[in-house]
């Protein structure tokens, strides 16, 4: 999960084709973790690379002869193939958003509470978060995508989103302002904003 942190902070600050350029590169040393990474390209491709290598060492560690890569935990040895798989797509997700909040930041695209939590919900990195849950489970798709657990998975980011805005305005971290202000906006509150609910 720390690759997230990482991703933030390498994505928060830079313009949209920048965003993309980052995603594209982690997204490929997802997919492809044997493949040797470009020379000077953003470093996050290379930890992806080398946590992703050592997933799936580690999901057919029976098969390998060789030691393995460095980094990920060692509940991966418990992964399942469909677990790697949803996994790799949560988390393709996850940066997609992550691209669309930088072009939303670059035309200061304002939304209501609606989109923007719409958009919180994919670029907050909480779904990738949740595979530690599914590393040991063979769910099939039809489970996996089933509109209830979707619908139960929204609701628990929801409640992690606003959860981090609440903790977030109590340091006074200018960025928990922003769910506020789209409160105060669509709701014509002048005052008490922070009791919106």
């Amino acid at each position: 999960m720390n690759v997230f942190f990482l991703f933030d902070e390498y994505t928060d600050t830079e313009p949209a084709h920048g965003v993309h350029k980052i995603v594209d590169i982690v997204i490929d040393a997802l997919r492809n973790p044997a493949k040797p990474r470009t020379e000077g390209e953003v470093v996050l491709g290379e930890i992806v690379r080398q946590s992703v290598s050592y997933n799936i060492y580690l999901m057919n560690y029976h098969l390998m002869t060789l030691p393995p890569p460095r980094f990920w935990s060692r509940g991966c040895i418990v992964a399942t193939p469909e677990a790697g798989r949803h996994f790799v797509e949560t988390c393709t997700d996850y940066m997609k958003s992550v691209a669309t909040q930088a072009e939303d930041r670059d035309n200061t695209t304002l939304h209501d509470i609606d989109s923007y939590l719409a958009l919180r919900r994919g670029d907050a990195g909480v779904r990738p978060s949740f595979m530690p849950g599914e590393l040991h489970l063979s769910l099939p798709d039809e489970a996996f995508y089933h509109p209830i657990i979707k619908e139960i998975e929204d609701l628990v980011v929801d409640l992690i989103i606003l959860d981090n805005v609440s903790y977030l305005s109590t340091l006074c971290i200018p960025s928990s302002e922003l769910l506020i202000s789209l409160a105060t906006g669509c709701c014509f509150i002048q005052q008490g904003a922070s009791s919106w609910g």
